[in-house]
């Protein structure tokens, strides 16, 4: 909350962690309902609000992913847009790779996040009742290990800003 953030990226921030915050206490209040301390009868809304509230705090994720996405190509044309002879050439291409390596973190951080998706997806049963079929285990597989690799990946990397 005491980030030095725009506005944009606090709201931003603050609806995909109160989404991913109610995610994770319905997976708590799923872990008590199979070890018996919850009804079972309570299953089906502890099932729906967990993979709805993870669904939707990827959707804000992805969202702000495309908007910061968007905020680092009208700041490289700005950059071009420079007059040279106020600005050394060295700073304004120093300016344009810090933005290339952030676009590269966003593009991996998308990418990441389609795999998430299509696991809220499977979670909420969405492909076997809009498609009718189960076919999708595969690609959810393939969904699922390329989000955790990329998440592994950025782990080790550490972002934009590291050398």
């Amino acid at each position: 909350m005491e980030a030095p953030l725009d506005n944009f990226t606090k709201n931003f921030n603050i609806l995909t962690r109160s989404f991913l915050f109610l995610f994770y206490f319905a997976e708590n209040i799923n872990l008590f309902r199979i070890l018996g301390f919850v009804n079972k009868k309570y299953k089906i809304y502890i099932e729906l609000t967990q993979g709805l509230s993870f669904l939707i705090a990827n959707l804000f994720h992805f969202a702000y992913y495309l908007s910061v996405l968007k905020r680092t190509y009208d700041d490289e044309e700005n950059l071009k847009k420079l007059d040279l002879k106020q600005y050394k050439v060295k700073v304004i291409f120093e300016k344009i790779q810090v933005l290339s390596k952030i676009r590269k973190c966003i593009y991996l951080g998308i990418l990441r996040l389609i795999g998430d998706i299509l696991l809220a997806f499977y979670d909420l049963h969405l492909f076997e009742n809009f498609l009718g079929t189960n076919f999708a285990k595969l690609i959810i597989g393939i969904g699922g290990l390329f989000s955790s690799s990329i998440s592994i990946y950025q782990s080790f990397y550490g972002g934009p800003y590291s050398k």
